[in-house]
């Protein structure tokens, strides 16, 4: 019998229902809706850079994705800003819990904004993430970043994360540049689950 259990599932449903009849404490490491572990995972990589998630401009480019639904929320939460690009100019998107995080902004004097271009989206980022790669090929330019795009447009010291898998929307400069911190906020993954495991284990009789 397990004493804990990490669920991975398209449906967010399926998670609610399941923990209302587990015995057992039950996570959600990703569902259609969030993806709870890659992004404190992210944030806990953001946190070792710059010590603090207070003030820092959070930039997301891609197409919408259950983690864009987690910053959304987590950003505010923790004082950050985000602004976003998630759609084409053919295909207007507007993500799940963008209107729950505007609401948390209007709380915590943080800001949640929409963009329609990628360099409005970027403009004085501290941390860039690229979305993973556009399940259609012709969506693609639409989300191509790179180094020049980030420098151009923000003043500030910056770190890239790639939200995996990866296609050509993002080069092999910006990749494996050396602010890339993709692979930091993988690593920290374990660490995070490790924490939620003992943080819900922590007065839990079995």
């Amino acid at each position: 019998m397990a004493d804990i259990i990490f669920i991975s599932t398209r449906t967010h449903m399926c998670v609610q229902r399941f923990a209302n009849k587990s015995s057992v404490p039950v996570l959600c490491m990703k569902s259609r809706t969030h993806a709870s572990l890659q992004s404190l995972a992210t944030v806990m990589a953001i946190m070792e850079e710059f010590g603090t998630m207070q003030g820092i401009n959070l930039s997301y480019v891609g197409p919408t994705h259950p983690i864009l639904n987690s910053y959304l929320l987590l950003c505010p939460m923790l004082g950050a800003n985000i602004r976003f690009k998630c759609c084409c100019k053919k295909c207007p998107v507007t993500p799940l819990l963008f209107d729950a995080s505007k609401a948390m902004c209007a709380n915590t004097g943080t800001e949640a904004r929409q963009c329609a271009e990628t360099k409005d989206a970027i403009r004085n980022a501290c941390v860039v993430v690229a979305g993973p790669t556009p399940k259609r090929a012709e969506k693609l330019p639409d989300f191509m970043l790179a180094t020049t795009d980030i420098n151009k447009e923000t003043c500030f010291r910056w770190i890239f994360f790639h939200t995996c898998p990866r296609g050509e929307e993002v080069d092999d400069l910006l990749f494996w540049n050396e602010n890339a911190k993709t692979f930091t906020a993988f690593q920290n993954m374990h660490y995070i689950a490790a924490a939620l495991m003992a943080y819900h284990c922590r007065d839990y009789l079995f």
